[in-house]
């Protein structure tokens, strides 16, 4: 890890090189410490509005001005083709680990073409959407304006009628078609518009057996299980893909037509274009410059007494601004003896429903949303929608844009009896538009990394009785750092990046559309 302030970085064109570990290490009057970064947010002028100020703080309080993880260069093997090599050591792995960095730069080739299909530019994604609509609808009347059918219900809300305001005969046959009414079988309860009321039987109770003799006699029992029924039978269909435009349409970008367009009352509204798609090649755009990756390993390591991993506590993305990181690839090369693991992901969604149908009852359904507040309620989810998780299995490379949010699920072990563990490669792309200080720049930082290349070199240090050798290595204490003060580090570095995560989620909105909706 750089510590700005702290960290030895190489100047007048020093660099730590592979050839040798000799090589890490380069005169002292090559270096100087890290220098703490001009932070590109604090520059920002006055804010007219309160809530754009609160943004750009959240988001200053994601750029660190005290860490930044690590990465190490890599360069194109070859002249064509995703073969790599790795330049600049691997932070915390020692370069004499050869086969370790062979495995890595195999695994980095690999996770490029993935990293190509997850990459966007802009803010245009990668291909259109499937479904593309502005409502459940053409009807000008929504779905939750409809009411359950007036000759059915034997009373209406507020009126005083008993069973003696009714002849005989005429209830008899208002039962009748109650009853043939309540035979209907049942939508799925997914495409409801309302959900049930408070008072309504359960959704698996027949209601025709619901219904008792003495109910039977009661206008308003009669009336409420009308209501109850009419809740199941009130439906809204899903827009299905191919309604507006073919598969063969979607894969041509001729995705401008949508299944249900505007409402008219809401004046000329401009309709999307014809998608164009694009792709991401890093292989060819970046041959020459090469790319710039972080490495981490981890283990989560089970045992008898702690049988429980409890995963990620909420959705969250890795690295900090100054980082840069765009794409994460994750490969789990060894599981033994757990329970399924998963990971979900979440994304910050951008959803305006300028032009939809103003029905937040069935809106909130098609578009996965958190249901609509009561009236006069603060909405008070976040725009976030979870699209789902995988599976980590042994031998599966997974690879998502930095823009998702993921969370690691909880996992046991298998047979508790025995211990388990989960070993796991990720990598985290930085953006190749820009150059961060890499171990290129930086020498090794482990004091007992120095202390070996320096036994090792032919110095006349080496000729030296092993007791004098001791006497010189006490000298130089822990130079370049010992290992707790670099565990201090760390902590210290965890704690603002949790800070950062904070930062992060207060910067999501509110489902704020539900006014727009309640007040139309």
């Amino acid at each position: 890890m750089l510590i700005y302030v702290r960290t030895t970085v190489l100047s007048h064109g020093g660099r730590v090189t592979l050839e040798g570990t000799s090589n890490l290490y380069v005169p002292s009057d090559r270096g100087q410490t890290a220098p703490v970064p001009d932070h590109p947010l604090t520059k920002l002028g006055p804010f007219p509005q309160v809530f754009h100020h609160s943004s750009d703080e959240a988001k200053c309080r994601q750029f660190s001005s005290c860490y930044q993880w690590l990465s190490c260069d890599v360069e194109f093997a070859e002249s064509s083709g995703t073969a790599v090599r790795i330049t600049s050591y691997i932070n915390n792995l020692h370069p004499n680990n050869t086969r370790a960095y062979a495995s890595i730069e195999k695994l980095i080739s690999l996770a490029i073409a993935p990293w190509n299909d997850v990459l966007v530019k802009g803010y245009q994604g990668r291909r259109p959407r499937r479904i593309y609509t502005y409502g459940v609808s053409n009807s000008e009347v929504p779905p939750w304006a409809e009411y359950p059918p007036k000759d059915l219900l034997p009373v209406v809300p507020y009126q005083k009628i008993t069973r003696f305001d009714w002849a005989s005969e005429d209830w008899q046959s208002h039962c009748d078609k109650v009853e043939e009414y309540l035979r209907l079988p049942d939508v799925d309860p997914k495409y409801h518009v309302f959900p049930p009321e408070p008072d309504d039987p359960p959704e698996t109770q027949d209601l025709l057996g619901y219904m008792t003799p003495e109910m039977w006699e009661s206008p308003k029992s009669v009336e409420r299980i009308v209501r109850a029924k009419w809740r199941r039978l009130h439906r809204f269909s899903y827009p299905e893909p191919g309604i507006s435009y073919t598969y063969e349409d979607w894969k041509a970008g001729e995705t401008a037509k949508p299944i249900f367009g505007p409402w008219e009352w809401e004046g000329e509204y401009e309709m999307t274009q014809d998608h164009e798609y694009y792709s991401v090649s890093l292989e060819d755009e970046f041959r020459q410059q090469g790319l710039q990756v972080i490495v981490r390993v981890f283990s989560i390591d089970l045992t008898t007494n702690e049988p429980h991993y409890p995963g990620d506590q909420d959705f969250h993305l890795d690295g900090m601004l100054n980082e840069h990181n765009v794409a994460t690839a994750q490969f789990c090369y060894s599981s033994e003896n757990i329970t399924e693991s998963r990971i979900s992901y979440q994304q910050n969604d951008d959803l305006s429903l300028h032009g939809h149908q103003p029905d937040p009852l069935c809106i909130y359904r098609l578009y996965g949303t958190p249901p609509c507040p009561a009236v006069g309620e603060e909405p008070k989810a976040l725009n976030l929608q979870t699209l789902g998780s995988v599976a980590v299995t042994s031998g599966r490379l997974l690879a998502w844009s930095n823009t998702l949010r993921y969370k690691k699920h909880p996992f046991s072990l298998l047979d508790p009896s025995r211990p388990g563990h989960q070993r796991c490669v990720v990598l985290w792309l930085v953006d190749p538009h820009y150059r961060i200080c890499s171990t290129r720049n930086v020498p090794p930082q482990q004091h007992d990394w120095w202390r070996n290349a320096v036994l090792a070199s032919s110095t006349l240090l080496s000729t030296f009785p092993k007791e004098l050798i001791d006497m010189v290595m006490n000298e130089t204490g822990p130079w370049p750092m010992d290992l707790s003060e670099a565990l201090a580090y760390k902590k210290r570095s965890e704690a603002e990046r949790e800070e950062a995560h904070e930062a992060q989620k207060s910067m999501f909105q509110n489902y704020w559309f539900w006014y727009d909706l309640e007040y139309r």
